[in-house]
């Protein structure tokens, strides 16, 4: 199997951050926030994009208006 070097790095980077905190999540999670607050960048948050539900089986799908 091919093997990315960047993706490899990348992979070697996040585990050694997650050894840091002994791979406990919420640690991780903290340390994060904690470095985004530091960083003094503006940090936005986007709404959730929520999927259309699918028409039921034998339902005719609806499709945009025509102009």
């Amino acid at each position: 199997m091919w093997a990315d070097p960047i993706v490899d790095e990348l992979h070697k980077i996040r585990e050694e951050h997650a050894k840091k905190f002994h791979n406990d999540l919420q640690a991780i999670f903290a340390d994060f926030k904690e470095k985004e607050i530091q960083s003094g960048r503006q940090v936005i948050s986007l709404p959730i994009k929520r999927k259309l539900p699918r028409p039921a089986s034998g339902e005719e799908k609806v499709d945009s208006p025509v102009a």
